[in-house]
Parts: C-alpha cells; structure tokens; sequence
C-alpha cells in the first residue's frame, strides 16, 4: 500500500473490472485492526482504507454497484468494541461510517455478523449457514441504517452477547 503497488496489482484491478462490469461488488471484512493490539491478526484497517479508495476513487465504481458485509470482531479486541471504544481501542461501526461517508458510501453496508457466524474455525455448520443464508437470501435481523445496527448490537450487549456472537444483519437503508 505505501508503496503504492496494491493499487497497480494486475489481477486485483482484473477482478474489480469484470465486478464493474457485471454492475455488483460484494466483499466482507473484519472491522478491527487500527493500531496492532486491536485484532490486527485477521484484518487491518489500512488496508481496508486502501481497498476503498482503490474502488471508488481509482477504478471509479458507483456506490450503488458495492454491499460491503461487516464482520464483528469482539476477540482479538474488547467484546464491545463494534460500539463502543475503551482506551482508543473500539467504535468501528462509527470509524466505518466516517470512512463510507468519506466515499459518498454509506448505503454499500449490507450485512453485519459476528465473527463466530463468518468465520467458525470450530465446523459448526450450523454458524456458517446462518451466515451463508444472510449473504445469498437476506436471513437476518432487518435494521435501518448504522443507528439501526448499532442499536441491534447495543441491546445485545445488554444480554451479554459480544460482538463475535451477533447474529447477522440485514441493513436497509433510506432511498437518496
């Protein structure tokens, strides 16, 4: 990325064009990983910055063309920290919003699902299948919006579930 060869990768650039092309993008990431001691083993904030940019500014594909599925992290970092920042560490939902916005992207946000659902290293067919119906038929909790996937996760946290457990989201958000 600083060297600024991520944005020349001819197959990257490849696929991105055959996405633009067929008018849909859809990506998952893992929204943690600012600083190193934040969940920065399954994803790096930079980099999702860099892909960004990558997409929207570079390669100029409309907004309306990209779903984006959040993936919580809440164990490589605090249990909460899809909401709420304890020590610098936290509020990505909020840094994602600032990040979306910086692209005119807020409404790519589709899908929002714990770790534990889209990334079961355990072989719980039961978790990968809840996150397979939310991408391919849209089975999940039905939210407006980032205040509406914020206040999903926030009751949740109320009964104890951490963000590596929340059940999967579907965003809508308001026509433009």
């Amino acid at each position: 990325i600083n060297s600024k060869m991520f944005f020349g990768n001819e197959s990257l650039n490849a696929v991105l064009e055959t996405a633009r092309r067929e008018n849909h993008l859809n990506f998952c990431f893992m929204v943690s990983g600012t600083r190193g001691d934040d969940g920065r083993v399954h994803s790096a904030w930079n980099h999702l910055e860099a892909f960004l940019k990558l997409i929207f500014e570079q390669l100029k594909i409309p907004p309306k063309q990209v779903r984006i599925q959040a993936i919580l992290d809440g164990r490589d970092c605090h249990g909460e920290s899809s909401i709420n920042a304890i020590d610098g560490v936290g509020d990505y939902l909020n840094r994602l919003q600032e990040l979306l916005a910086k692209h005119c992207a807020v409404e790519c946000l589709a899908w929002v699902i714990g770790r534990n659902f889209a990334m079961d290293r355990n072989y719980h067919e039961e978790n990968i299948r809840k996150d397979y119906l939310l991408l391919t038929k849209g089975v999940g909790q039905e939210v407006n919006g980032f205040d509406g996937v914020r206040s999903a996760i926030s009751k949740s946290h109320s009964t104890g579930v951490e963000d590596s457990n929340i059940p999967g989201m579907v965003v809508r958000h308001a026509e433009p």
